[in-house]
């Protein structure tokens, strides 16, 4: 079905706005040990023109790849400053999304009517917006795996593979989530096109191309091998089920407590009498509610399993990666499923619209208020005790924000 003039200026605006909100206040990022050590490393490396092999430790105990690093250090070649950086990689952000757009265009007619309400849900999430603001390398990741899925639509072409290849490539030296996406999508896709025998003809030029993609992080390879320490993997986090819990807070925008912390109560009261939490309880019982007829009705599931198409990506974004992040025994943080942006959200999409299509413009409203206001709220409090910390903006009032070390 196609939407009514209403509904359509609702997701046509969510879109703009969505862009829009990853680059209003760009000054009140985040400005913390991980943003300040980018700056100044890379600073230090494109002065001296080095390319380094290792990047900064990870959460999960193994240092990063220095790949990871290599984008920020081609911004401070081009002399942006943190926050112009930040603005390159909103840009970076938002050319992924119009990627992602032109791909499931062309991989899919039949969802010419749901492609951009589901991109409208995904622009104004909150979280996608907060992961598209920062000198963070897992925010580059958007952008790595538009390109990976393009390639994937156009796999029949040498062009394709070789997109494919490189944006999966990128992506898994860029965060160790992309090696989770990266089987996932090429064991689904090898089942979307009819077994291993069928999809002989690219499964050897992609693994031919994704080798010569790889081959920059050779050296950390054997670093990562002959130096194994202590990491936070762990068998007892099999049991804890943390991908579950951080893909039921991911599919609307919902997760203000990552940002803020102990500041979430002050967020919730304002602006006017607890209206930002009547928004996000709106947003939690439309998710609920579709959850609810997602098991009891088996016609709205069939949106998704009856249809080839959505069973891909349900496999390739979903079920694979959930099986791949918790057998690792890794910790599972929330910022570990950017690397499925934004196909969690246009398979909820379809069974939203399955459902009641009118929720997707109350969905699109709820996420732009919280959203919009989330930026407000810390463009207006820049003393947030939560994750997100003291904005860069704030502390360039109590003098110069850029340290001259970094503790390591």
């Amino acid at each position: 079905m196609t939407f009514k003039p209403f509904h359509r200026l609702v997701i046509y605006f969510c879109i703009v706005a969505g862009i829009l909100l990853r680059f209003i206040w760009l000054d009140d990022m985040e400005w913390k040990w991980d943003e300040q050590w980018m700056w100044l490393h890379c600073s230090d490396w494109a002065n001296q023109k080095i390319w380094p092999d290792l990047g900064v430790m990870s959460g999960g105990g193994i240092v990063n790849t220095g790949v990871s690093t290599w984008p920020f250090i081609v911004f401070r070649h081009l002399n942006l400053s943190p926050v112009g950086m930040v603005w390159a990689v909103a840009l970076m952000n938002v050319t992924g999304i119009g990627i992602f757009y032109l791909a499931l265009k062309q991989w899919n007619p039949k969802w010419k009517h749901l492609i951009l309400p589901a991109i409208a849900i995904a622009s104004t999430h909150l979280l996608h917006i907060v992961f598209s603001r920062k000198i963070w390398a897992q925010d580059l990741l958007p952008f790595f795996t538009s390109i990976a899925f393009w390639g994937f639509v156009n796999r029949k072409s040498w062009i394709g593979i070789l997109s494919w290849a490189l944006g999966l490539g990128l992506a898994m030296q860029v965060h160790m989530s992309g090696f989770y996406l990266a089987a996932s999508m090429i064991l689904a896709a090898i089942w979307y096109d009819g077994g291993i025998k069928a999809s002989f003809t690219w499964v050897w030029k992609l693994s031919m191309f994704l080798v010569w993609a790889l081959l920059p992080s050779l050296n950390w390879a054997f670093h990562v091998i002959s130096h194994a320490g202590k990491s936070s993997t762990s068998i007892l986090n099999i049991f804890k089920f943390e991908f579950f819990i951080r893909f039921m807070s991911d599919v609307v925008g919902i997760n203000v407590v990552y940002s803020l912390g102990k500041t979430t109560p002050e967020f919730l009261k304002a602006p006017y009498s607890y209206l930002n939490l009547i928004f996000l309880l709106v947003l939690c019982g439309i998710f609920l509610f579709v959850l609810f007829k997602v098991f009891k009705e088996k016609s709205v599931r069939n949106t998704i399993t009856g249809d080839k198409e959505a069973k891909f990506l349900l496999w390739a974004y979903i079920i694979l990666p959930a099986f791949f992040f918790t057998i690792s025994g890794i910790n599972v943080r929330d910022h570990y499923l950017i690397v499925l942006f934004p196909m969690i959200q246009v398979l909820f999409t379809i069974v939203v619209n399955e459902i009641n299509p009118k929720f997707i413009s109350w969905i699109l409203v709820c996420q732009f208020w919280v959203s919009s206001n989330f930026l407000m709220f810390v463009h207006n409090n820049p003393n947030i005790k939560g994750d997100y910390g003291v904005p860069y903006s704030e502390q360039a009032k109590l003098g110069n924000p850029i340290p001259k070390t970094i503790d390591e």
